[in-house]
């Protein structure tokens, strides 16, 4: 299902919402501007005095009126597995393989068992084979020294590794606002 990208009317991106969602918000006229060519053409009914079809087109991104929640631009995004798997682009942070999701698990670099967090700066995408061989023990410790370093996903980082079917219009929009560390930058 295709899902239109929600901004305020400063251009920071909200949330993601249904094209049901987006035919209503453009109908009762809070569309303020909209990016991209319309990803559904929605056909109403017939007008009584021209006879002609309403229709309404739905682009994959619009902005709405209203006030600016700017200050969520930089809330942290809820630390999730699946997101973790994206950022780490479903690869074992230990042996640089990649893997299905569900072959993936979540290791934390402070085991919990001594106060590790857990918090993307304390999380790492590995394989159920790594996972195990590190077990409750440290990376110094396992003699297992991650990859890579775990970082904070921004905002509009955690937008694209939200949805599976992010279309190109927001893909172009999201990534333009990267930070340039971001390894969603180098896809």
């Amino acid at each position: 299902m295709v899902a239109v990208l929600q901004l305020d009317s400063a251009g920071v991106a909200h949330r993601w919402i249904s094209v049901q969602d987006a035919a209503i918000y453009g109908a009762k006229g809070l569309v303020l501007w909209e990016i991209g060519a319309p990803v559904v053409t929605l056909r109403g009914g017939r007008n009584a005095a021209t006879g002609r079809l309403s229709t309404l087109d739905v682009a994959p991104v619009i902005a709405l009126a209203g006030g600016a929640w700017c200050a969520q631009e930089f809330r942290t995004p809820a630390v999730e597995r699946r997101l973790i798997f994206a950022r780490d682009r479903y690869t074992c942070a230990y042996c640089a393989q990649r893997f299905a999701e569900s072959q993936l698990t979540v290791d934390h670099i402070v085991p919990a068992s001594r106060g590790g967090a857990y918090s993307y700066m304390n999380l790492l995408a590995a394989c159920r084979a790594c996972n195990a061989r590190k077990g409750a023990r440290s990376c110094e410790e396992a003699r297992m020294l991650p990859i890579w370093a775990p970082y904070l996903p921004c905002r509009n980082e955690a937008f694209l590794l939200a949805n599976r079917k992010v279309l190109a219009d927001q893909y172009e929009y999201l990534a333009a606002r990267l930070p340039k560390h971001s390894r969603l930058r180098l896809q």
